[in-house]
């Protein structure tokens, strides 16, 4: 974003003219100078919002509304449809719901609402429904699992020496992963440039789940795991 800033007394020029208004002006300075744009991480969450949106289907309805409440920032929902447990534990016909944010109120009255009656449900983290009737159900769901993602990279510098803690500070927050999302070398190699710009360039991206084996892309092995970048986890060698 940019900053715009009027002088005081300099806005006294009418695009649109109105009926009954002779004259503007602005006699102080200006109150808003502007807002920072969203990060990457946070444009791939409210996309995966509108997305779910038009939801089909008690899964995604699910999904759909606990990502449109305002304090659960993650939600991801599964279900078996096989007659024997899967290998992902989730019992025969039944549901796995792994929500992050939000109340167990909250949570559990989205899942009671849209899980057809008699559906199994697998989760460690239980909630008592009352029902219009008086009587009560109860409705399981699990939180989400992270998974520490370390990240590897080099970087030469065009003239000077780079401050790689202040990268890292700025690099972080925007790898805000969702469940089950994919991590790329590509979008981080964009987003440390991005950071450095003239300072220098990147290269050598690399992805770890424990630091031995490296590769250009990684996805969370777990069905709840999504990935967590922390300063530790980040090596920025200068070469």
């Amino acid at each position: 974003s940019s900053d715009l800033t009027a002088l005081p007394n300099t806005i006294n020029v009418m695009e649109t003219v109105l009926k009954g208004v002779t004259s503007v002006n602005n006699p102080a300075a200006n109150y808003l100078t502007g807002n920072q744009g969203e990060t990457a991480a946070q444009f791939r969450r409210r996309r995966n919002q509108a997305m779910s949106v038009p939801s089909q289907g008690f899964l995604e309805s699910i999904e759909s509304q606990a990502l449109n409440t305002s304090d659960i920032t993650q939600c991801k929902a599964y279900d078996n449809k096989s007659n024997t447990v899967d290998a992902n534990g989730i019992p025969a016909h039944g549901v796995w719901v792994i929500v992050e944010g939000g109340t167990s109120d909250e949570i559990g009255r989205i899942i009671y609402n849209n899980v057809p009656p008699g559906i199994p449900m697998k989760g460690g983290e239980s909630v008592t429904i009352t029902k219009q009737n008086g009587k009560t159900e109860t409705v399981y769901y699990d939180l989400p699992t992270p998974v520490t993602l370390y990240i590897r990279a080099t970087i030469q510098p065009f003239d000077g020496m780079p401050d790689t803690d202040y990268i890292i500070s700025q690099l972080i927050p925007q790898l805000d992963y969702n469940i089950g999302e994919r991590a790329e070398s590509a979008n981080i190699t964009t987003i440390l440039k991005e950071i450095i710009a003239d300072m220098g360039t990147v290269y050598n991206v690399e992805l770890s789940q424990d630091e031995t084996n490296w590769a250009e892309y990684l996805t969370p092995t777990g069905l709840d795991e999504f990935f967590n970048v922390t300063a530790d986890s980040v090596t920025l060698t200068v070469a």
